[in-house]
């Protein structure tokens, strides 16, 4: 369990090759039972581990037949992050570059 903005940086990690980062949420709680926990200046933070996945489905606005694909509104939440963290992204989209305005 994570709360969400914990979940994006697990993710964002992944994408990063950050196998590991520290944070506050969760400290005391049963979000930190069986996870590291050190002090840095006084304060707790729980250790957090980068979440990878094999494959990751995105929908894009646009694609084009090289693979590049942009996100808009609430896809660019998650999407382009997630596409990072995979190994393999399928992803797909509406139009193609030739319809592309600069």
């Amino acid at each position: 369990m994570n709360r969400q903005g914990t979940l994006a940086e697990r993710i964002r990690a992944g994408g990063a090759g950050i196998p590991a980062f520290f944070t506050k949420t969760g400290v005391g709680t049963v979000v930190a039972e069986g996870k590291e926990v050190r002090a840095f200046d006084a304060e707790l933070y729980v250790m957090e581990r980068w979440l990878k996945a094999d494959l990751a489905l995105v929908k894009a606005w646009k694609a084009d037949e090289a693979g590049n694909l942009v996100f808009r509104k609430t896809a660019r939440n998650f999407n382009p992050t997630m596409a990072a963290a995979a190994k393999v992204t399928v992803g797909g989209g509406r139009g193609n570059r030739r319809d592309w305005q600069p």
